[in-house]
């Protein structure tokens, strides 16, 4: 099984198994996690309002804002890489990231938003468009798997599992053509 696959299957059972870190008392089993149902439309839409303000801080190279949506325990898994684990990580990688590249936009599309109880699942692609310093525009196409907690009455990014999709070529999959 390659990497990415196993990847992903570990996140799914990571997430619907509730087996990982933190606080699951409403979704503590695999049977519990078994009684997720669609997210309504409110929760569905503060997960897009996390995803904006995150894409937000991206595009102002805005490490604070960038980080703000995510649990201080997050783990972030891009294919066969190793995991990024924790906020302040993530943190430093922007910090790092921002130096040499700027990003024009992130856009996000949710397939699918499920409400676990304390825990949200997200399955959704994403494409970014971002421009490295002296070389032409970049889009990455990736599919996800985001996990959400309630933490300090927000909804937190707890786990993100990305796989990239095929490269596309930036002139026919920019913004609005």
């Amino acid at each position: 099984m390659a990497g990415r696959d196993r990847s992903l299957i570990l996140a799914v059972l990571y997430s619907t198994a509730a087996c990982g870190p933190g606080d699951r008392s409403t979704s503590s089993t695999p049977a519990a996690a078994a009684t997720c149902v669609a997210a309504s439309e409110t929760l569905r839409s503060n997960i897009e309002r996390q995803l904006a303000q995150h894409e937000f801080g991206k595009r102002t190279r805005d490490v604070a804002l960038t980080v703000s949506v995510l649990a201080d325990s997050v783990q972030i898994w891009n294919g066969s890489s190793k995991p990024i684990r924790g906020r302040e990580a993530l943190a430093a990688l922007n910090r790092d990231l921002f130096r040499t590249v700027r990003f024009d936009s992130i856009n996000y599309a949710l397939s699918d938003v499920r409400d676990c109880g304390a825990v949200i699942l997200e399955l959704g692609e994403a494409r970014a468009y971002y421009t490295p310093l002296g070389q032409p525009s970049r889009v990455e196409h990736d599919r996800y798997l985001h996990t959400w907690e309630q933490r300090d009455g927000s909804w937190q990014l707890t786990l993100a599992v990305n796989q990239e999709m095929a490269p596309t070529s930036p002139a026919s999959s920019a913004p609005g053509r």
